[in-house]
């Protein structure tokens, strides 16, 4: 049974999606699986996951970080050798938060201050006290695209650019890619669409 999110909700870029557990008739463990798709028809399957065990009495998972728009998830059950099939497809969206950027409560900021056509992206730091920062730029499948920054960084607000190039120098492909600040334990994320 889908828990969350329910029909109509909107999330932040990283939804928890939950699933109430079953129990398998003849006592086997059950695994769960999830798919999110972009499209009503649950045809554009954009993450997933597979075989992820029972959790206590509900079962989680998140994706990597989602573009804003709207999404459809559903749910599977097994029990290693058999699978129920799909749930019925919930909707849900993800907010745009690229524009205010992902404030945590007396935590960092992202904000991505504006996107230069086919050459990367200026991002705004704003740290409230000084902490040890990593600055990535992913791909929609979470593969890591670029480290902007990797070391200690004094409180206050600063400025960063993505040239649009990947680790290797090379231009990344048009697409939506995004942007994960961590500074110690907390986590704030920023949308770059690249057009070229």
């Amino acid at each position: 049974v889908a828990l969350a999110p329910a029909a109509g909700t909107t999330t932040g870029p990283v939804p928890v999606l939950t699933v109430a557990n079953v129990a398998d008739p003849q006592g086997d463990p059950v695994v769960y699986g999830f798919r999110i798709y972009a499209d009503a028809l649950c045809t554009q399957l954009v993450a997933a996951a597979a075989d992820l065990p029972a959790g206590d009495g509900t079962t989680s998972w998140s994706p990597d970080p989602l573009p804003a728009g709207s999404y459809w998830w559903r749910a599977w059950a097994g029990d290693g050798s058999e699978r129920s099939l799909l749930g019925e497809a919930v909707p849900f969206s993800v907010d745009d938060l690229s524009a205010v950027g992902l404030p945590l409560a007396g935590g960092p900021r992202l904000e991505v201050l504006r996107t230069v056509s086919g050459r990367g992206a200026e991002l705004r730091l704003l740290l409230p006290a000084a902490a040890d920062v990593t600055v990535d730029v992913h791909d929609l499948r979470g593969a890591l695209v670029r480290r902007l920054h990797a070391g200690r960084l004094d409180g206050g607000e600063r400025t960063l650019v993505w040239d649009g190039r990947d680790r290797g120098g090379r231009q990344a492909a048009s697409g939506v890619y995004l942007v994960r600040l961590r500074a110690g334990q907390a986590v704030a994320t920023g949308r770059v669409v690249m057009v070229r």
